[in-house]
């Protein structure tokens, strides 16, 4: 069977319909689906059955109701197979991979994504662009980015010129995300602002919002260290998840805690992480999620000034193999002991740790060619001519209300070099003066705290 959109089947209809708009935040269309299924589970409307059910399957999955969607999309899976349905039996095997990334199978999860996209099936674009997510979400949870982003890539070409903005932003808010993995902070800070936008400029209801979207503007702004767009972002977010109670959401409020613990702001940070603790209690949590559970309680610590805890608790993170709580955890983990150590004034430990972080940190891995290739596709200037490191280190400290021969004194070079400096700077930034540099930088988030 071909397409399945072409059938004047009515209950085939209704069942595609609750397909084509299915989405985690959509309670509605679940209940639809769900009463299709109830309704034609004693019928020979097998086709109809298994969309429906597996769209309900679908659902579940990336709500993290990992036995229930494995039933939906077995159940889906044997009703295809019954009549011969090879387009909705691709699209349940694929959807089949996101339980088994949950539980770890790793291998199973990309054999079953990367079957489908080898058939010979000509699927609409719609559902071949759920094909290259589920792909995407394989790859990246084996930390292979590159060819997360590579799929990422192919999906979004198949959205980017439509109406869809439904889409559009949620492969946006994907990309971000990965790019986060590999360090490539620009392109991740602008792919989930444009998601983030997306949704408001075609008036989305405030209910159905991808809140993961700002949470990765917040996450970025915490590693760029641009604390205070940071903590703007963050306050926006909690207002958003106070008034919902998606159990998946956990991770979301730890995203907002570190971004308080970084700003001093405890109490709410203890707040966060409380309500994370009580969502995580119905979720099957991966050993990545649980390191970053362990990496936001240490940054807690941190802010608490109890700087042993918090070295235990990185510790405790570091000692595990960094195949099993991913890169990103490691060097979250080693900032912390840096910090703490620099705190406890045990100084040449925390420069072994800070050390340690920038060779874990991974970042800028994309490479030129495919991150040319993803600026080009989504529209994002090149930079002609980026700032150096010591470039960067002098623009933030006069931020600070350093002058010259402070910035000197603070780098340990020369202030004639400071100054050779911000000529530099000038240029490339085109400003006239220190100010107008700062008010850029600080615009593209290219600022540090000193």
């Amino acid at each position: 069977m071909n397409d399945p959109r072409s059938s004047n089947d009515p209950d085939l209809k209704a069942a595609l319909k609750a397909w084509d708009h299915a989405s985690p935040f959509r309670d509605a269309v679940f209940d639809d689906a769900m009463r299709i299924r109830t309704a034609l589970r004693d019928t020979t409307s097998h086709h109809a059955y298994g969309w429906a059910a597996l769209t309900c399957g679908r659902i579940a999955a990336h709500r993290q109701q990992i036995d229930l969607a494995e039933i939906l999309l077995t159940e889906a899976l044997g009703r295809f197979y019954f009549v011969n349905d090879k387009y909705g039996e691709a699209l349940a095997v694929s959807h089949l991979a996101l339980p088994h990334i949950f539980r770890r199978n790793l291998d199973h999860a990309l054999e079953l994504a990367l079957k489908p996209l080898s058939s010979n099936i000509s699927f609409s674009d719609e559902d071949k662009f759920l094909l290259h997510s589920v792909t995407t979400q394989c790859y990246w949870a084996r930390e292979e980015s590159h060819s997360a982003i590579m799929h990422l890539m192919k999906a979004y070409d198949l959205v980017k010129n439509t109406d869809d903005f439904n889409r559009n932003s949620a492969v946006l808010g994907n990309i971000g995300a990965v790019l986060v993995t590999l360090g490539e902070w620009d392109l991740a800070l602008f792919a989930s602002t444009e998601a983030w936008r997306l949704q408001f400029d075609h008036g989305r209801d405030r209910r159905e919002l991808q809140l993961a979207h700002l949470s990765n503007i917040v996450l970025v702004n915490c590693r760029l260290e641009n604390y205070a767009a940071a903590i703007r972002h963050a306050e926006i977010l909690l207002g958003y998840l106070t008034t919902r109670t998606d159990p998946a959401s956990w991770s979301l409020y730890e995203n907002v805690a570190d971004a308080f613990a970084f700003c001093g702001q405890v109490e709410k940070a203890q707040y966060c992480l409380d309500r994370a603790r009580i969502l995580k209690q119905n979720n099957i949590l991966t050993p990545f999620s649980k390191a970053a559970s362990q990496v936001s309680e240490a940054i807690l610590l941190e802010a608490k000034q109890d700087y042993h805890a918090a070295t235990a608790l990185a510790k405790e993170i570091l000692d595990q193999p960094v195949a099993t709580v991913m890169h990103s955890n490691y060097r979250s983990a080693a900032m912390v002991l840096s910090r703490s150590y620099a705190a406890l004034g045990r100084n040449a430990e925390s420069a072994k740790w800070k050390k340690f972080a920038a060779e874990t940190g991974r970042d800028k891995l994309l490479g030129n060619i495919l991150s040319n290739q993803l600026r080009a596709s989504l529209k994002v200037e090149q930079p002609v001519d980026p700032l150096t490191e010591q470039e960067l280190n002098c623009l933030s400290l006069s931020a600070h209300g350093q002058t010259s021969a402070d910035i000197a004194l603070k780098l340990d070079i020369k202030t004639r070099t400071v100054n050779f400096h911000f000529t530099n700077i000038l240029r490339k930034l085109n400003a006239m003066n220190r100010q107008e540099a700062i008010a850029k930088a600080s615009d593209a988030n290219l600022l540090r705290r000193p």
